[in-house]
Formats: C-alpha cells, sequence, structure tokens
C-alpha cells in the first residue's frame, strides 16, 4: 500500500481532528490499519523528528503532531485488537516518573493488543508502586518508556 498522503500531511500539520477523519476513512475504504501505521502516520512523525533536527521544527510542533498521530491511534487501534489473535501473556507498560510522553509507548500498547496480549496500560509519569502493582496483578512482563534522560534514577528502582 503507498502512503496515505492526507493522512501523513494531518499528522505532520499537526491537526487531530482531520488525522482522526483521514483515518476513519481510510478505514472504511478498507486500508490495512498497520499498513496506515507503518506507511503514514510513523513516516510522519518520523519526518517531525527530523525537521526539529535541522531546526525547522520546534518542540510544539513535535507535541501536536504526536497529538494528532493519537488521534488516528484511537481509530485504527480497536481495529487492530479485532484482528482476532488468541490472548497471550499479560504485560504491563508504563512510562517513567516524570517522564510525560507517551505517543511511543501508546504505538506499543496497540501493536501487543493487537498481537493478542493482554496489556495493562499503566499511562504516564508512573512510579515504581505501579509497576509492582501490576505484577502482583498477573502481568508477566514489565515494560518501561522513557524519554527523558534525566528520569534513569526512576527507570533504576523499577528495575
Amino acid at each position: 500500500m503507498a502512503r496515505n498522503e492526507e493522512l501523513f500531511r494531518a499528522i505532520l500539520n499537526g491537526d487531530r481532528r482531520a488525522s482522526a477523519s483521514r483515518a476513519q476513512e481510510a478505514a472504511g475504504r478498507g486500508a490495512d490499519p498497520l499498513e496506515l501505521l507503518d506507511e503514514s502516520m510513523i513516516p510522519a512523525l518520523r519526518e517531525l523528528g527530523e525537521r526539529f533536527s535541522r531546526k525547522e521544527a520546534l518542540v510544539p510542533d513535535l507535541l501536536v503532531g504526536a497529538r494528532a498521530m493519537q488521534s488516528a491511534l484511537n481509530v485504527i487501534e480497536p481495529l487492530l485488537a479485532g484482528r482476532g489473535h488468541g490472548k497471550r501473556s499479560r504485560v504491563c507498560i508504563g512510562t517513567v516518573q516524570g517522564d510525560h510522553h507517551d505517543i511511543g509507548k501508546n504505538i506499543v500498547v496497540m501493536m501487543l493488543r493487537a498481537s493478542g496480549y493482554d496489556v495493562d496500560d499503566l499511562g504516564a509519569s508512573c512510579g515504581a508502586d505501579r509497576f509492582v502493582e501490576a505484577v502482583s496483578g498477573g502481568a508477566r512482563a514489565v515494560l518501561c518508556s522513557m524519554l527523558i534522560t534525566s528520569c534513569g534514577r526512576h527507570l533504576e528502582e523499577i528495575v
């Protein structure tokens, strides 16, 4: 499948309504949600990151792009989850305490659920106690997301 240019542009421009609408339209035409993610959505975020590296975009541009991507993820996640995989192990995932960047975590959550895993999404800025509680509740794997390196001390606490 070729890239869905309208979805790509909506995310690149940080337009939440348009990204959700374009994802819904594509899904309605029978587009594979995984291909939408791989060919249009992730490349849009990658392009934003490259623009940021070249000093052609600012942090707010990255944030609105990430929010637009989340709007499209909300549309395609149920489509991926309904693919009929058998249930696998229970896992927990959260963004480490002090870090509120969760777009990458949200993508991983969606992909794990689409693959049949029972996922406890702990959210953002989670302390070690939240991970311990999830393991006590049956999580067989602990996944930690972290973008801000200064939060590493909290990652050590979790481990």
